[in-house]
């Protein structure tokens, strides 16, 4: 799932996010994990803080 995620810093950063097919967004940030997978444009993995998120949104292709 390509997303745009909003930190509560205001930054942002565009990227994509796997999420099993049984599972919902809602999901991966309510579970007891502290970090969620993100994927940069640039194929370059990083774990985000859940804390420091304020909202993420789904994001058509052009975005990225």
């Amino acid at each position: 799932m390509r997303v745009h995620v909003t930190f509560t810093n205001g930054s942002s950063l565009f990227g994509h996010m796997k999420i099993a097919s049984n599972h919902t967004l809602g999901d991966v940030l309510n579970d007891g994990s502290k970090f969620i997978e993100f994927q940069r444009p640039s194929g370059t993995p990083v774990q985000l803080n859940k804390n420091a998120i304020a909202y993420i949104v789904e994001s058509p292709d052009e975005d990225l």
